[in-house]
């Protein structure tokens, strides 16, 4: 357990379990993706999330006091 988090804290915080399951592979772990998700869930170890919200609706200024 305390190897898995070394590993996540060595890459800033920011791997998710797919990236975690890729570097972890390097260093030779012979692990399943869904095995290194449970071992980062019981860690209490999670990846950021980067992206944007869509805007899908454009409200005009004055359009609903009609």
């Amino acid at each position: 357990m305390e190897e898995v988090k070394r590993l996540h804290a060595q890459n800033y915080g920011v791997y998710g379990h797919r990236k975690m399951w890729h570097a972890m592979r390097r260093r030779g772990w012979m692990i399943g993706r869904d095995q290194t998700a449970r071992l980062m869930r019981t860690a209490g170890l999670h990846g950021v999330r980067r992206g944007r919200h869509p805007f899908t609706t454009v409200v005009e200024h004055g359009a609903l006091s009609g």
